[in-house]
């Protein structure tokens, strides 16, 4: 059997539409916290899209999607060694203005070849947020969650292999 040039033309664009919704469609394994803020991260290996497993390998590409009635967002990650990176706003000093309730980090970050533990820490609040200040509770409680009052902490982790 032979396929019309015609299918093809509505086959890929049908495709590529549906590989959006996928992306952006809510799953089960999403972590929501306290008020309905949504917090989940996906990753992307060679062709392959997900959201975030329990395990992560270096080089693959993540992106965070939320939803949030909070005025605040602060995304951090946090490698084995403790170290803690802003990615959301990138490089910022402070928490960054959401200006829709829901959506996607402009851009991905790339997984290190650091192996142990990677951690994604999105803190959703009323008011902005030091950087300094968010530090500063992650390295105080070590591996538990960090909580701040008035603000709502949704964290995802996954172990790295190492490369």
């Amino acid at each position: 059997m032979r396929v019309s040039k015609w299918a093809w033309a509505f086959a890929v664009p049908s495709f590529a539409a549906a590989m959006v919704l996928w992306v952006m469609a809510p799953r089960p394994d999403t972590q929501t916290a306290k008020g309905a803020d949504f917090f989940t991260v996906v990753t992307k290996r060679g062709d392959d899209v997900k959201s975030l497993g329990a395990t992560c390998a270096p080089k693959d590409q993540v992106r965070a999607r939320f939803r949030s009635s909070q005025r605040y967002l602060l995304i951090v990650g946090v490698d084995a060694t403790g170290d803690v990176q802003v990615l959301y706003p990138m490089g910022g000093i402070s928490s960054q203005t959401l200006s829709d309730t829901e959506g996607l980090s402009p851009g991905s970050w790339e997984l290190d070849e650091k192996p142990g533990t990677q951690r994604f820490i999105a803190f959703f609040s009323e008011k902005p947020l030091a950087v300094s200040d968010v530090t500063r509770v992650i390295r105080a409680k070590g591996a538990s969650t960090p909580l701040l009052p008035k603000v709502n902490v949704v964290e995802q982790r996954c172990e790295k292999s190492a490369p």
